[in-house]
């Protein structure tokens, strides 16, 4: 399937029966406990990101996906950790690269992450482009990472996509792509 060719709404009604064929033949939970190795693309992504730290996230409680965090600040800190907020209060903003690459089907999708400390409350943004211009080679190493491991970044409209013809556990309603391929939660879409 060439999908570089394609319409967006061809793209779409192409992957969302590929998602419902999926679906309808198997539940996978189970099956990548089991025997997918959460850290298959770690050795990839620091060959690749050179001189980045990064999370590997990976959980397959209501994931499908390999999920992985570069730190494109110049601090390594956890998450929601005290160094995380000590480095907030004395900085602008901490930025992150979050990559979702999909088990079911080649597709994978990345958002620029910015946390920000405002008034004591953590917030998060996230973007298809990155926010400061030192991070743009981040994007070209991206799309070099898809080449690599032969996947297609999917875009907001297409992640947004509903799937009808597939029930979730989480969420309550018509699935989205993105909660078919990476993610079942109650939200359609964590990123908009």
């Amino acid at each position: 399937m060439d999908i570089q060719n394609q319409t967006e709404q061809e793209k779409n009604s192409g992957l969302i029966k590929e998602i419902e064929n999926i679906y309808r033949n198997n539940s996978i939970g189970f099956l990548l406990f089991k025997y997918i190795n959460r850290n298959y693309y770690d050795h990839m992504i620091q060959d690749i990101f050179i001189d980045k730290t990064f999370e590997n996230g990976t959980d397959f409680n209501y994931s499908k996906c390999f999920n992985l965090t570069i730190n494109l600040s110049d601090i390594d800190v956890p998450l929601g950790s005290a160094a995380m907020n000590e480095f907030l209060k004395k900085e602008i903003a901490l930025y992150r690269l979050e990559i979702q690459i999909s088990l079911l089907a080649p597709y994978a999708m990345r958002k620029y992450l910015k946390y920000e400390l405002i008034e004591g409350q953590l917030q998060l943004s996230s973007s298809d482009e990155p926010y400061l211009e030192e991070f743009e080679g981040e994007e070209v190493l991206v799309h070099r990472f898809m080449r690599e491991i032969g996947y297609c970044l999917l875009n907001d409209e297409t992640l947004k996509s509903r799937v009808s013809n597939v029930v979730l556990e989480l969420q309550k309603g018509v699935p989205s792509v993105y909660n078919c391929l990476f993610e079942d939660s109650d939200s359609t879409y964590p990123y908009s």
